[in-house]
């Protein structure tokens, strides 16, 4: 899926978190266009391109977002997206989710910035999550947007409906 991709979607880790900066870089050098989170008003994100990492500066919550200028790519544009990050319970980060489940649903801060950007996307979406951050069940509502992968220390696994 990653290799078919043109473009993809990706949150920018902080220092707790998974690393996606080789993700990013990886992208970069197979030619991909890359788009990275930024946050606009409450519980609404848009997806700017980068191409580099100085395109990055600190943004609300204290996440490195796209700086002003970077090109909006719209949803239906993006093939992949590492759009749902998991927390390490180390630090904080107030946009993603506390913790997901194998049948892809997340828990989140409640802030719905990625369920209301997620259900304008078509793609492929991967849950990215430590295993001892997972729970064995998650409640979903209808609105509740889920992964179709799930990729955690242990290997990458699909996401039955």
């Amino acid at each position: 899926v990653f290799q078919k991709a043109g473009s993809i979607f990706c949150f920018v880790s902080t220092p707790t978190e998974i690393n996606t900066r080789s993700i990013i870089q990886h992208a970069w050098s197979g030619g991909k266009q890359v788009a990275v989170p930024r946050c606009l008003e409450k519980g609404q994100m848009e997806a700017c391109v980068i191409t580099k990492e100085e395109d990055l500066e600190e943004g609300k919550f204290g996440i490195m977002e796209p700086k002003a200028g970077c090109k909006v790519l719209m949803p239906e544009q993006i093939d992949l997206k590492f759009a749902l990050q998991i927390p390490d319970g180390t630090g904080h980060r107030r946009l993603g989710n506390i913790s997901c489940d194998k049948k892809g649903n997340r828990l989140g801060y409640g802030g719905g910035y990625y369920d209301r950007y997620l259900e304008k996307c078509t793609g492929v979406r991967v849950v990215i999550c430590r295993e001892k951050m997972m729970l064995d069940e998650i409640p979903a509502e209808s609105f509740d947007q889920k992964g179709d992968f799930l990729i955690t220390e242990k290997g990458i696994c699909p996401i039955k409906g």
